[in-house]
């Protein structure tokens, strides 16, 4: 852990906010909380009590005091469900995100940028009655949202084992909503959406993250999107808000030792995370839970990791995930991650590039 953490707050504001978010814990809408991060999404999402890299900054803000002296990365990550868009049908519903983030950290204080898209297609709705006879399904409604976002991450210790981290968030974004044909293949329908957008509108939005620690034993709390700003104002489907997401972690390192240099720390690291909130999708409400595990090699040059995570809500869904680091040389490593799982439970790729010093 870095040894001075960013300038004096007060201790009740953190306090009060992490106490807001603990009790957030009410239906979330339209996004899951696994959309970010090469290294997290590799374990399978289970990363909110790990985060010690530059992608704390989204993870748990909390986390970047575990951080080198200089991090920075760029990372694309694409999810979709179900798998084989191209040809399901928009009847069938589904969803996409794809998400590009640049982050840059330096002893307790973080910038980023993230871009993220998401699209989706509900199931059609039933066409009125005329009296005439049934006509059977109607129209898909699918929806868009685009928005672009910089972040600044600041880091408080309250105790000496525990920190609060705040991200906070200037973002700018616009939503549109558009109907589809029932028997429309799935990936049309999404694209059709991304092509229906209103005018861009911009909002402030805060994350709070917390983290506890005792020998090699890390528990984290985060609290996303807690403004739940909303870049359709008109629309009364909420397409356009974002709304809370809350997760609790905890991971497990043996051997662990605080302050102690990255490159001497322990190689295995075990960790489960736990949704506190509902994402209301296309292919139904999601609540998720994810256990991962990493295990690094020659002096911390390599990195593999795997995880899996599922739907604690009606079905389970599972997603296995695998994924891993490779140093090319002193300070450049070069990511990748994959996740895969049957039906609505979708697939999901992540490359990126980290420079730590």
């Amino acid at each position: 852990m870095r040894a001075k953490l960013f300038g004096p707050w007060t201790v009740r504001v953190p306090l009060c906010v992490c106490l807001a978010v603990v009790g957030t814990a009410a239906p979330a809408g339209a996004q899951v909380f696994e959309s970010v991060g090469t290294r997290a999404l590799g374990m399978g999402g289970a990363f909110v009590a790990v985060a010690d890299d530059v992608t704390a900054v989204y993870w748990n803000p909390a986390g970047l005091a575990f951080g080198g002296l200089v991090d920075a990365a760029l990372q694309r990550t694409s999810t979709g469900s179900p798998v084989g868009q191209g040809s399901v049908p928009a009847a069938a519903g589904g969803s996409r995100v794809s998400t590009t983030m640049f982050a840059f950290a330096i002893p307790s204080l973080g910038v980023s940028y993230l871009r993220t898209r998401f699209d989706q297609a509900a199931a059609p709705t039933a066409q009125p009655n005329d009296g005439r006879h049934n006509e059977g399904p109607g129209v898909a409604a699918v929806s868009s949202l685009a928005i672009d976002q910089v972040g600044v991450t600041l880091l408080q210790s309250l105790l000496a084992n525990l920190v609060v981290g705040t991200t906070l968030k200037l973002a700018r974004g616009s939503s549109g909503i558009a109907t589809a044909a029932p028997d429309a293949a799935l990936s049309a329908a999404l694209d059709q959406a991304g092509q229906q957008s209103a005018g861009a509108v911009t909002r402030l939005d805060l994350d709070v993250g917390v983290l506890a620690f005792a020998g090699p034993v890390r528990v984290g709390l985060v609290g996303r999107n807690l403004r739940r700003p909303d870049f359709n104002p008109g629309d009364p489907t909420g397409a356009g808000r974002l709304q809370r997401q809350v997760r609790v972690g905890v991971a497990f390192t043996p051997g662990f030792v605080v302050n102690r240099t990255a490159a001497s720390q322990p190689s295995l690291t075990i960790a489960l995370d736990a949704d506190l909130t509902r994402a209301m999708l296309p292919t139904g409400d999601e609540r998720h839970v994810a256990a991962g595990v990493e295990q690094w090699f020659m002096g911390r040059r390599v990195g593999v990791r795997g995880g899996v995570r599922g739907n604690t809500v009606g079905a389970l869904r599972p997603l296995a995930t695998a994924g891993g680091t490779v140093a090319v040389r002193a300070g450049l490593a070069i990511e990748a991650q994959v996740a895969r799982g049957r039906a609505a439970a979708g697939q999901q790729w992540s490359v990126g590039a980290r420079v730590t010093f």
